[in-house]
């Protein structure tokens, strides 16, 4: 059975847009979700109910959790 080389060729361009998709989440898009989340939602939070200490307390010990 002959492998078609339009074939190879799609299953080439598909891993190669894959993997340049999952760089792109991993070093781009992914930091800056994560940045909005700990310092721009999280942070405002408590910052409003907690006060300034506890703003910079608390997202700091949750970040050092997941990380």
């Amino acid at each position: 059975m002959a492998t078609s080389p339009r074939l190879v060729h799609s299953l080439i361009v598909g891993a190669a847009l894959t993997l340049a998709g999952s760089i792109f989440a991993t070093v781009v898009a992914f930091p800056i979700a994560e940045e909005v989340l700990f310092r721009g939602l999280l942070q405002t939070v408590v910052e409003r109910t907690l006060g300034v200490v506890a703003a910079i307390l608390l997202p700091t010990i949750a970040f050092v959790l997941v990380h």
